[in-house]
């Protein structure tokens, strides 16, 4: 959290994680290890294009994020392997957004969590990421959407919102349990959509 190099969009995420007395001894290893569709980490360590590094006593393996994270509580992880380091690049975006809807702000499980991302030069975006927290087995991020709204205009992207949307209806998938139903995750996760492209 106070580190600088930190991107501040990971600090944001973990400044409403768990309470300070769990954040003192968490890692983002456990998170990870964890694998549940709803750690709050996880959704800023896949926008952010984060490298697992898996160590055993015959080598390393470098992995994204999401070949490690296989569903809810299943890794790729061996029996013979920890998790060494996590390689957390460190982009300049122009806008970040954190959003994690739960019972309480913080010492919570999510709902729905969001992070969003996008880079624009005179008026033409060069980057744009969206993840999406516990609404599909794993986090959400698709880089083929993704592609689509690179290289265009802010105006064509904010015009071009409903298809935005529509691409994304079809990959949340959410469930319904003890914390909401799906029917709920599902709209809240669109709407978080639709909020982050208004407000670039």
């Amino acid at each position: 959290m106070h580190h600088p190099d930190v991107p501040q969009l990971l600090k944001d995420v973990i400044i409403e994680m768990a309470s300070p007395g769990i954040r003192s001894v968490a890692t983002l290893a456990g998170n990870i290890a964890n694998a549940s569709p709803a750690g709050d980490s996880l959704v800023a360590l896949y926008l952010l294009d984060a490298i697992v590094v898996l160590s055993s006593m015959n080598q390393n393996r470098y992995l994204p994020i999401e070949k490690v994270i296989l569903g809810p509580r299943k890794t790729c992880i061996q029996n013979n392997e920890i998790i060494k380091e996590i390689v957390i690049p460190i982009p300049q975006f122009t806008k970040t957004t954190w959003v994690k809807v739960g019972g309480r702000r913080a010492d919570a499980i999510s709902k729905v969590s969001f992070c969003g991302a996008v880079t624009i030069k005179k008026g033409v975006v060069t980057d744009f990421r969206i993840a999406l927290g516990a609404v599909y087995m794993t986090v959400i991020r698709n880089r083929q959407i993704e592609k689509l709204y690179k290289d265009i205009s802010l105006d064509d992207l904010k015009n071009d919102a409903i298809n935005v949307l529509s691409h994304y209806k079809e990959l949340i998938k959410p469930i319904d349990d003890q914390r909401s139903n799906k029917e709920y995750r599902n709209q809240v996760a669109l709407n978080l959509i639709e909020d982050f492209i208004k407000q670039i």
